[in-house]
């Protein structure tokens, strides 16, 4: 299927070609007395009309190295060029004029004309083909799409780079040593030079600091330069230090104490009834989420002796907080409208990579028209649920404007018989580039059952001179 440069991607055309019989591009075998893979790949394809006629006339065949598979409009300039900004534009691109024999077939060889650039750190580059008669103008030019449609992301023709060494000691020119640009080689003692190390390896342990050096400070462990966030090990304190949250799927045994500081949290083992608990450690506590209450053991047993920590309780204001990525959250396409990329990210809101970092979803697009997106999230009324603070639901988010026609959020609620709640403050939200936080209230009579679910459905929407970021959800309940 061949998508037009000059009217967009869903036109129709009369004369479509088609590319038959793409083998796969190959690295020509190297002049004798080198030690390097030649910057030239062969291509031959057989050129037809749509009821497969050979077309033997001369035709102009432009090729183009891309990083993605998606070929959109803006790739192009307005005169029929690539657009050398373009997103996922490699920055190479040739022209040849072939005819092809009386079969349709031609051959070329890429980087003859304009030197392919170093590839040997891809895995995967996309060749875009574009054919037009010779004489036409250059506004002319049509997509050969290899997947024969225009409804999907494949629009350009995936190369798999294949790269080898001459011999043992010699790696596209690169020696066995210990200098810069060389192969890195272990010491006598079967270790990396710490001034050599490389940045991965395939072993399953590695050894820290194996000179033993670090007598003071910590020895950290970095993930990523930008994300910089760190797991080390403090020799002063004799203990590690996590510059993130941790999550244990499994059980934590702590043999020492466990200190909390600030506005640190405790969350503790959860029973149905305390006085069928077992317990094993005087002091130990547990919630019972039955009773929404506290117990302490005084006793051990199976089952223990448990005691109230407080009173009987009534009723008090209490809150849910729900970040992305959304526990029992979706992504959901509603079949319309909804071309463009979900992201998550977080920022750091105090200056410490250890503290309160903030996540959120952005929603963005390359199309001018507004295009959006549902992340659909259901969430469980506690069982001592009795109903909502004033401002039952909190949204924190962000749109690059002001502007609803370029970017905004609309929100629905599900009460918990499926019933869909009116509500204020729920459509046509925007921020001009700051995150802010909106309060949503509840009009109508909403059915609410404690245990049961109810649904959030937030739907950004944003065009291709915007974004629109999504954060943070509070449920804010009243409940014992």
């Amino acid at each position: 299927m061949i998508k037009s440069l000059q009217k967009g991607i869903s036109t129709a055309f009369i004369v479509m070609l088609s590319v038959m019989g793409l083998g796969s591009a190959s690295l020509a075998a190297p002049p004798p007395g080198t030690t390097t893979a030649p910057y030239t790949v062969s291509y031959s394809a057989r050129l037809t009309d749509a009821v497969g006629t050979p077309i033997t006339t001369a035709q102009t065949v432009r090729f183009s190295l891309w990083t993605d598979s998606d070929f959109d409009a803006g790739d192009l300039l307005g005169t029929g060029a690539i657009d050398p900004g373009a997103a996922g534009y490699a920055g190479w691109v040739e022209e040849h004029t072939v005819t092809p024999d009386t079969n349709g077939l031609f051959h070329v060889d890429l980087g003859t004309i304009t030197t392919l650039p170093n590839v040997t750190s891809s895995t995967h580059v996309y060749l875009q083909v574009d054919v037009k008669p010779d004489a036409s103008p250059i506004t002319d030019y049509e997509v050969i799409d290899p997947t024969g449609s225009t409804a999907d992301t494949t629009d350009r023709h995936i190369l798999n780079s294949a790269f080898y060494a001459i011999n043992a000691d010699t790696v596209d020119n690169a020696d066995v040593g210990t200098g810069p640009g060389n192969l890195v080689t272990l010491d006598g003692a079967g270790l990396f030079d710490v001034a050599y190390i490389p940045g991965g390896t395939n072993a399953d342990s590695f050894v820290i600091d194996a000179d033993d050096s670090v007598a003071a400070g910590t020895i950290p462990l970095i993930f990523g330069t930008t994300l910089a966030q760190v797991l080390e090990y403090d020799i002063g304190n004799s203990y590690f230090n996590f510059s993130d949250d941790v999550n244990i799927t499994g059980d934590l045994t702590v043999t020492g104490n466990a200190n909390f500081s600030g506005s640190s949290e405790f969350h503790m083992r959860e029973v149905a009834d305390e006085a069928a608990a077992d317990c094993t450690t005087v002091n130990e506590l547990v919630l019972d989420t039955t009773e929404n209450r506290i117990y302490v053991c005084t006793a051990t047993g199976s089952p223990g002796t448990w005691a109230a920590t407080g009173g009987a309780g009534g009723t008090y204001a209490q809150s849910i907080v729900i970040e992305p990525e959304y526990e029992d959250g979706v992504i959901v396409a509603d079949g319309s409208d909804n071309k463009g990329k979900i992201e998550s990210f977080f920022i750091d809101t105090d200056g410490d990579p250890g503290n309160a970092n903030f996540n959120y979803y952005r929603w963005t697009t390359r199309q001018s028209s507004l295009q959006d997106i549902d992340l659909v999230v259901r969430v469980d009324l506690p069982d001592g649920f009795t109903g909502f603070q004033a401002t039952p639901v909190e949204l924190t988010y962000r749109t690059a404007d002001g502007v609803v026609t370029t970017n905004h959020i609309d929100v629905e609620i599900e009460d918990t018989a499926g019933t869909a709640i009116p509500l204020v403050g729920g459509t046509d939200l925007t921020s001009a580039g700051a995150f802010t936080t909106s309060g949503i209230t509840f009009g109508g009579v909403p059915t609410f059952t404690a245990g049961e679910q109810i649904t959030i459905k937030l739907r950004p929407h944003t065009t291709s001179s915007g974004y629109t970021d999504v954060g943070r959800i509070i449920i804010n309940y009243v409940g014992n």
